[in-house]
Formats: C-alpha cells, structure tokens, sequence
C-alpha cells in the first residue's frame, strides 16, 4: 500500500519535477558557458576562482533546492479530482497518507541533494579548484528552511474545501512568505555588521577588473563541516515532526 502511495505522489508530480529539470539544465548551460568565457577571457596563468566557483554552486544549490518545494500539484490534483472523499472509502490511514508523502518528499531531497553533488563538480573543474562540500551545506540548510516553511503551508491549506479556497489560502500563504523574507533580507543587510560587510564585498566585486578578487573571501564565505552536520541532523528531525503534523492534519480532516 505504501508503494502504490509513493507512486500516486511521483506519478502526479513528474511533469513538475521534470520541468524543473529542464529549467535547471538550460540555467546550467548558461552558467557554465559565462563561467568558462569569463576565466578564458579574465584568468591569468595560476591563477583560480574559488570564490566566484563556490558562489555559482551555492546558486545551484538554492536553485535546485527549491525544487522540493514545489509540490503543490499533488494537493490541486487531489483537491481537482475528489481524492480525499474517495480515500476516506479505502483502508487508508492517516498515517499511511503522511508516511507515503514524507518518504516521497525524502526520496525527492535526496535525488535533489546527489544532483547538487554532481553539478558542482563541472563548476570547480571550470573554475580551476578543488571540490568543496560547502554548497551541498548550504542546500541541507536550505531544505531545513523550506520544510519548516511547509509545515506551516501544509497545515493552512490542508483546510481549503475546493480549489477556489485553496488558491486564496495559497496566496496568502504566499504573501506572509515574501513579506517575512522581505523583512529577514532588510534586517540582515541593514542592521547585522555581517549583511554590512557582505554588501561591501558585494560593491568591491562589481568594481574589481577580475574575478579572482573574490578568492581572499574564501574562508569567510565557505560553509564549515559542523553546520552542515547540525544541518543534516535537524533535516530528520524536521521531517518526522513534519510527518507527525501532517497525520494530525490528516485525521482532523477525516474527522
């Protein structure tokens, strides 16, 4: 049962999942056709871009990150289609629908997390560099963010009744989303000596006749090892009290 669940869940989200493939292949071409210009044209002999290689990887690793949250065709197709009155008639548990999604949502971050990997490796041949584990870091941390943020979205939409309110409980989902990140990117960059200092290495970047200026800020700018271990670990955590919200979610439905 819990097999066919998965495969409900992949077969509904496959043409999401592969246009976010395609759509990552094609930034990629670009990126690593500007990357290879820039150092042909710019880099001298010895030298390497470390610091401009690791800030096109964690580019990737957010772009591509940001593909585990785009899950909301299963919920329109379900809300489109009847699914859960339909469920309610089959031996179904709430736990059998929150251990399908969450296993799905795991193997979803996982074969996110290895094209992460592999895509990193033209960007530091390019650039000239060694491998570094700091953007896959950086992903780990970012799904962190993106499943907290969909417990909190899970459990608003879960109420909508039809596809009408879905979309208003959507959209306002939506709206808190951007007005927090609006706030958290002023208050990084306004009033934390951190977000000043990045926008002073920022302006030195766009001013600076090559990229290698950016190597001196390696070592501020590299992810370390134990963030991305606390990281890794308060992803499982995350994900089980995930799954524990959402099959209460589930039951206050059936209820």
């Amino acid at each position: 049962m819990t097999k066919a669940l998965i495969f409900r869940e992949l077969k509904i989200s496959t043409k999401s999942y592969l246009a976010s493939l395609l759509l990552i292949v094609a930034m990629s071409a670009m990126m690593f056709l500007a990357l290879y210009v820039m150092i042909s044209k710019d880099l001298g002999s010895g030298e390497t871009v470390r610091g401009f290689s690791l800030i096109m990887a964690y580019t990737f690793a957010i772009i591509i990150g940001g593909t585990i949250a785009s899950d909301d065709t299963v919920l329109k197709s379900d809300m489109a289609c009847g699914w859960h009155r339909y469920s309610l008639a089959l031996p179904l548990t709430a736990h059998d629908k929150a251990k399908a999604k969450y296993i799905t949502k795991a193997i979803v971050i996982a074969v996110c997390g290895v094209l992460v990997t592999l895509i990193c490796i033209p960007v530091f041949i390019i650039g000239k560099t060694s491998y570094s584990l700091a953007p896959i870091y950086l992903y780990i941390c970012f799904v962190d963010f993106l499943l907290v943020y969909d417990i909190i979205r899970q459990s608003v939409l879960m109420r909508a009744t039809d596809l009408k309110s879905l979309k208003k409980l959507g959209i306002i989902v939506g709206a808190v989303l951007v007005v927090i990140v609006i706030a958290l990117e002023y208050a990084f960059t306004s009033v934390s000596e951190l977000g000043r200092k990045i926008e002073k290495v920022m302006t030195e970047v766009e001013t600076a006749d090559s990229p290698t200026v950016l190597n001196k800020y390696t070592s501020y700018i590299t992810i370390p090892a134990h963030v991305g271990v606390i990281a890794l670990v308060l992803m499982f955590v995350i994900l089980f009290a995930s799954y524990l919200i959402t099959r209460k979610n589930y039951e206050r439905r059936e209820d």
